[in-house]
């Protein structure tokens, strides 16, 4: 039962409940959100398809939408990833002169790290690869704050008392409340489509 509501809160939280008019944070509604630039190999967003320079300019572009579209009000320090696209910028080597990669020169050289001199938050998030407008990959990037986002969680998942409903059978009902999450600073908020297929 506490594995079941861990998988639903995992999935509401993320994705949302269509049935219930709730956005996750991948797919809120009202979220400013674009396709990379097609500038790769062939006129592909595929950051397999671009060099390593353009792909941390599509990443620092992610975040400076952020802070320009909200006139330099806020700015995003975290980056939500598909697995394969993390995997495909933790093992791919920035240039064949260092040992550095797409993701290590990242962390460096972003945007938010060199306004503040903090760490980028870069998280994955399983099914990212398909969440994108037409199918394809989306990178969130958002300002992680209890005054920008909120799961709204009245009643954490508890088990009330045993009873017997039955000559030989015991239940032991679990309940809990929810109101999805809400994102309550959109312009702390950008999604970027079309770093994978």
């Amino acid at each position: 039962a506490r594995q079941a509501y861990n998988q639903f809160m995992y999935e509401l939280t993320i994705r949302g409940k269509t049935a219930k008019n709730l956005g996750g944070l991948v797919n809120y509604a009202g979220i400013t959100s674009g396709t990379f630039a097609a500038d790769g190999t062939g006129a592909s967003t595929f950051w397999a398809d671009k060099t390593p320079a353009l792909i941390v300019r599509d990443i620092n572009s992610l975040l400076l939408g952020i802070w320009t579209g909200s006139k330099q009000v806020e700015m995003a320090d975290t980056l939500l990833l598909s697995p394969t696209d993390a995997t495909y910028l933790a093992q791919t080597p920035y240039s064949s002169t260092t040992m550095e990669t797409i993701l290590s020169f990242v962390q460096k050289t972003n945007i938010y790290t060199l306004e503040t001199g903090r760490s980028l938050t870069i998280r994955t998030v399983r099914g990212l690869e398909n969440d994108g407008s037409g199918g394809v990959s989306r990178v969130v990037a958002y300002r992680n704050s209890e005054d920008v986002v909120k799961l709204h969680l009245p009643m954490p998942h508890r088990f009330l008392p045993v009873y017997q409903d039955g000559p030989l059978n015991f239940a032991i009902p679990g309940i809990f409340r929810t109101g999805g999450i809400e994102i309550l600073q959109p312009l702390a908020f950008r999604y970027g489509d079309g770093a994978s297929a």
